[in-house]
C-alpha cells in the first residue's frame, strides 16, 4: 500500500509504504554503515520507510521500486538530460544498469570544480539504509558499473 503520488501532469505513480525499524536497530546499522563506508558522510539515519527514489522524487515519503515508474516521472514532469559540467545544485543524478534500467538516484547538493570539470556532491539514499553525502562516483559496490546521468527540470540555454 502506498501513498497518493502524481507527476506534475497528473499521471498516478505506484508506490509502497513501509514501517520504520526500531531505534536500536537503527543505531545497530547506522555504526556498520560508518565503518563500511567512510567516504560518505552519514547525514540520516537508517530508515526503510522511503528509498532514494522517495528521497529524490517524493520528499521521503514512499519507496518507489518500479523503473517504469520513474522513466514517467522523469517524462511528466520535464526532466531533461544535461552534461555533468551543466549541472547545478538541486539537479539530480540517474544510475542506470547495463540495461539502462534506472537502479538509484540522488539529488545534486554542491558542486567542486576539479581543474576544467564539475565534480557533483550527492544527497542519496542507499538502499534501505541511511541517507548519505557523497560524490557522484562514491556508492555502494553495485552502483559503480552503472551510467551515471544528470537531469535537470530547471529552464536551461541549451
Amino acid at each position: 500500500m502506498g501513498i497518493t503520488l502524481h507527476t506534475k501532469k497528473g499521471t498516478s505513480i505506484q508506490n509502497e509504504t513501509y514501517d520504520r525499524d526500531p531505534a536500536e536497530r537503527e543505531d545497530f546499522l547506522n555504526s556498520l554503515w560508518e565503518k563500511k563506508y567512510p567516504e560518505a558522510k552519514l547525514r540520516r539515519g537508517h530508515d526503510n520507510s522511503y528509498n532514494c527514489h522517495g528521497l529524490t522524487f517524493a520528499n521521503r515519503r514512499t519507496c518507489i521500486n518500479e523503473p517504469q515508474e520513474l522513466d514517467k516521472i522523469l517524462k511528466d514532469d520535464g526532466y531533461r538530460k544535461i552534461d555533468m559540467n551543466s549541472v547545478v545544485a538541486g539537479d539530480i543524478i540517474v544510475y542506470k544498469d547495463q540495461d539502462g534500467e534506472i537502479v538509484h538516484t540522488g539529488i545534486v547538493i554542491e558542486i567542486t570544480r576539479v581543474l576544467f570539470s564539475h565534480m557533483p556532491t550527492i544527497l542519496s539514499k542507499w538502499g534501505k539504509g541511511p541517507e548519505c553525502i557523497h560524490k557522484f562516483n562514491y556508492v555502494p559496490e553495485y552502483y559503480n558499473t552503472c551510467e551515471k546521468e544528470f537531469w535537470t527540470e530547471r529552464e536551461t540555454d541549451g
